[in-house]
């Protein structure tokens, strides 16, 4: 997705959205061991100071 310079509060507003996200995977492997991977998305708000995430 691209913005444009005034665009800035949009992106912003995206970034804050995405950041809420997480992402849990539940697999089996060949040897039917159990992996579970778990990701938060708050990377997209790395350089944004204006957005408080809550810690979980």
């Amino acid at each position: 997705m691209m913005f444009e310079p005034h665009e800035e509060t949009a992106q912003v507003q995206v970034r804050a959205e995405l950041a809420t996200l997480r992402l849990q995977v539940k697999a089996k492997d060949i040897y039917q061991h159990n992996i579970k991977v778990a990701r938060d998305f708050r990377w997209f708000v790395r350089h944004t100071h204006a957005v408080a995430l809550s810690q979980e």
